[in-house]
């Protein structure tokens, strides 16, 4: 099982639904190798993408966590989403837009340290995999597939969905 850096007990009052149900299926399908840490900050600015796993077969992962619901969407485009919400229609960054900003600013920080550094025709890159996503916990694959007409799929492409 998976070691959680950042310790659940002290977020779970402040994370969201969404975000508990990741945290379960990150600890019931990642390997012994794998370290995750919920909320921390990262890159120059400091964000903070909702999880970052290190696992030694996959390498670096920064995934964006949305409870978003199909009746929510209102308009997704490239860089920005519109939602419907009891206050009326809310323009959000694009999540999958969110998340590669985060991947990007932490990779270009890492990227400078010579150990991690590659060497060769990619001399100066990181020399560690990585990857990000959106998980939409409350929207199935079928509902985010049936919303391609409006743009939402195109839009938020390269998501996760853990919906049951």
């Amino acid at each position: 099982m998976e070691k959680l850096m950042t310790s659940l007990m002290l977020f779970t009052e402040r994370m969201t639904h969404g975000e508990r149900h990741v945290t379960q299926r990150l600890e019931s399908h990642l390997g012994e190798g794998a370290l995750v840490w919920y909320d921390i900050p990262v890159g120059r600015q400091h964000r903070h993408p909702d999880f970052v796993i290190v696992d030694t077969s996959l390498g670096l992962i920064f995934l964006e966590v949305k409870d978003w619901r199909i009746s929510t969407f209102h308009h997704a485009a490239p860089q920005s989403v519109i939602l419907e919400t009891e206050e009326g229609q809310k323009r959000e960054k694009n999540p999958l837009v969110q998340v590669r900003e985060y991947a990007c600013s932490t990779v270009e920080m890492l990227s400078k340290y010579r150990n991690l550094q590659q060497t060769g025709a990619y001399k100066g890159k990181l020399n560690l995999a990585w990857a990000y996503g959106v998980v939409f916990t409350d929207i199935t694959r079928q509902q985010l597939t049936s919303l391609s007409t409006v743009g939402v799929v195109e839009a938020c492409s390269g998501t996760v969905n853990l919906a049951t």
